[in-house]
């Protein structure tokens, strides 16, 4: 009976050392994360979304180059009217629908987000959580404008309003008399940012890509086209005696060559009509 009892109490004792370690192990492990400032950001958290919602992911932080002014910064969470913000790591593959507004004279010459001084007549934009710099298409659902933009900014924080554009951007898509328009969004890759920035003028070769009675029409072509050519695609509407049609223009492209490629890929891939332009 004395043996029984004497290994009974050697298989506890044990098992509490084991315990113990693996206690111990843990609290090292807890302690090396809280000690580190960006390993704690790194959890599950609720992200609010324009719509309303939330959605769960790893939060992380994001180093910001520097812009052409003000210093190098640290996109880090942030709390606006008691909700928190959280800054996305990359804007790769970020699109988004909504209401856009715009925001001017009261805050001409006054500090972005990121440091710069504000400047109402540059192509420069606010925004909840894309990073800074970033460069957007914003395209004007309802009349088929578009217009490239900076981030630079944060914000809006008015209710179901996902941007807020610089003056010269509002007039760019013809919102800046009803101050608000239904947008798309649409984050640029860094390689097609500068030459995407060229569609707001009318150089180059341009594909149009159909003329559509409809603009749902349009916008159901315009996804199927090549992913290269998407950051440099926007519909246009044009009015004639016949009602209006909305246009799905691509480009523009350097030379005629290199336009009637992408023709051909966009009629395999789109199964549209397409010809070669040089007015959008």
């Amino acid at each position: 009976m004395g043996f029984s009892i004497h290994c009974g109490y050697s298989k506890l004792s044990v098992m509490l050392r084991h315990r113990f370690l693996i206690m111990a192990l843990a609290a090292v492990i807890m302690a090396g994360c809280a000690a580190d400032p960006r390993m704690s950001k790194r959890r599950f958290k609720k992200y609010p979304l324009a719509n309303g919602r939330t959605e769960t992911r790893t939060a992380k932080l994001d180093a910001i180059p520097s812009p052409v002014t003000g210093a190098v910064k640290v996109s880090t969470p942030y709390k606006v009217m008691g909700v928190t913000y959280y800054p996305l790591a990359t804007a790769d593959g970020y699109t988004q629908t909504g209401t856009a507004s715009w925001y001017g004279p009261d805050f001409h010459g006054k500090k972005t987000g990121n440091g710069e001084i504000y400047d109402q007549m540059d192509r420069t934009a606010a925004h909840l959580t894309l990073p800074f710099n970033v460069m957007v298409r914003v395209e004007n659902m309802e009349n088929g404008k578009s217009t490239i933009v900076r981030v630079n900014d944060r914000g809006p924080f008015a209710k179901n309003r996902i941007i807020d554009l610089s003056r010269q951007a509002a007039i760019d898509i013809g919102m800046i008399q009803k101050g608000t328009a239904r947008v798309r969004l649409t984050a640029l890759p860094k390689n097609a940012a500068n030459a995407a920035n060229t569609t707001v003028t009318d150089a180059g070769y341009f594909v149009q890509a159909g003329a559509f009675a409809a603009l749902e029409t349009a916008e159901a072509i315009k996804i199927q086209i090549p992913k290269r050519y998407a950051p440099i695609a926007r519909i246009m509407p044009k009015t004639g005696s016949g009602g209006t049609l909305h246009r799905l223009i691509v480009g523009p492209f350097p030379d005629r060559a290199k336009a009637a490629k992408a023709a051909r890929q966009i009629k395999t891939f789109a199964r549209t009509p397409t010809r070669i332009i040089r007015q959008p």
